[in-house]
């Protein structure tokens, strides 16, 4: 938890420095003495934490998860030191990173290349870490770093579930492993600037609170921070207000039913506020809240001509209708083939971890003790279509 509301944090920060300054190379040396004064400030929980860890684990136990982790760790960075093979990280991507660098936000500047209007807040991490060493280097390292905040403490809980520990939190870190791991194996999506990688991550935690307040005894922390993640999800990627309404949804009818609408004012004006200064990016950049959609645009000197709004929502609609795959019938065929097709050399821890999932779901799932109801059950489906 504590590393996702940093990170929406950070990008807030980083989206009102960006209306005023290049984001390199200041912007690290502000976020890190940030960080560090609140690592300072909770040095005694977090002291406190980890021993009330150790003196649950035994030495061996403890050795286990290190490896565990560090053999993950150095496996995600052997994935992210290859190339950048996606397409949009060359086309216009590492263009959006060098102008955040190097220049405060730009008026109109997709009218250089309308694909320079596509502001996803993601690209505002790695435009933090261009100075010094690892400029032009920064997709090999901002992508990795978010998901080794996921896959990490998923993968301790999963430990956690494999010694017998009945936790629902647990069985969700598992069922999240397999996904994040096969996307992790694709050098395309780690090595590159992909804004899929920052939403479905984002995404799949907010699933993760979500589900746990459907089977667990309400949390606040939980859903102050799922609407966040929301709010978040929406800055890296328009199309994930898709998503976020259904979750929304959820969340609304969670706070109904508890009685505790109150607690969601601080958090929703967080996500406001998030939202509210992409949109303003989002205006000085093309004169557009939603671009490229042609809703709610302003008449201001700086409008992207319309020919080129048409140009690139035709373009995005041809592309989602394409498949290179075999015209099986079914999706999921023609899914599978595609990703043995051009991963296949990757393919084989993921596969591994897949069926360590579903045997410790099997086993451990079924003796879990929900708190789940029948008045929320219609509730899964806003949490588990998406």
């Amino acid at each position: 938890m504590t590393f996702w509301l940093g990170y929406a944090t950070s990008i807030a920060f980083l989206q009102i420095w960006h209306l005023f300054l290049p984001i390199a190379p200041w912007s690290a040396p502000i976020l890190i003495f940030v960080g560090g004064l609140g690592w300072w400030r909770h040095r005694r929980q977090t002291k406190r934490y980890i021993q009330r860890s150790r003196s649950h684990l035994s030495s061996g136990k403890i050795l286990i998860n290190l490896v565990l982790m560090t053999c993950i760790t150095v496996w995600l960075a052997n994935m992210a030191m290859g190339v950048p093979t996606a397409f949009d990280t060359g086309y216009y991507h590492l263009n959006a990173v060098r102008w955040a660098s190097d220049y405060p936000i730009v008026t109109g500047l997709a009218n250089l290349h309308h694909r320079l209007g596509f502001n996803s807040s993601s690209m505002l991490l790695p435009s933090v870490f261009e100075f010094g060493f690892w400029r032009g280097r920064s997709s090999h390292l901002a992508f990795g770093i978010l998901v080794c905040g996921l896959l990490i403490p998923a993968l301790g809980e999963s430990m956690r579930m494999l010694r017998g520990r009945k936790s629902m939190w647990g069985l969700y870190s598992i069922m999240v492993l397999g996904p994040v791991l096969v996307f992790s194996s694709m050098t395309d999506h780690i090595a590159s600037l992909g804004t899929d990688t920052s939403t479905m991550l984002i995404i799949l935690v907010t699933g993760m609170y979500l589900l746990s307040q459907l089977t667990h005894e309400p949390n606040r922390s939980g859903v102050c921070v799922s609407v966040i993640l929301l709010g978040l999800a929406v800055t890296h990627k328009v199309s994930a207000l898709f998503i976020a309404g259904p979750f929304f949804i959820c969340i609304l009818y969670l706070v109904w039913q508890q009685k505790t609408v109150k607690t969601l004012y601080w958090p929703l004006l967080f996500s406001v506020l998030l939202v509210g200064v992409w949109c303003w990016r989002n205006i000085l950049l093309t004169g557009y809240v939603l671009y490229p959609s042609p809703l709610l645009s302003f008449l201001v000197p700086w409008k992207v001509p319309p020919e080129k709004l048409i140009e690139a929502k035709e373009f995005i609609e041809s592309y989602a209708k394409w498949n290179d795959g075999p015209q099986t019938g079914s999706w999921i065929g023609s899914w599978l083939y595609t990703w043995f097709r051009y991963q296949a050399e990757y393919s084989i821890l993921p596969v591994i971890f897949l069926g360590i999932n579903f045997g410790v779901i099997l086993f451990n799932g079924s003796k879990i003790k929900s708190r789940l109801s029948g008045p929320t059950m219609w509730l899964w489906v806003f949490v588990l279509f998406p």
